[in-house]
């Protein structure tokens, strides 16, 4: 159980690090917008 667990929390995470290689997120948002 522990294992499998571990196994998808690898994979979800190669796959966000692969989303974010492939395509970077966008810039933040300015500060002066929020106020």
């Amino acid at each position: 159980m522990v294992e499998d667990s571990d196994f998808e929390r690898l994979e979800y995470l190669g796959m966000l690090i692969k989303g974010l290689g492939l395509n970077p997120p966008p810039p933040p948002p300015p500060a002066l917008h929020h106020y």
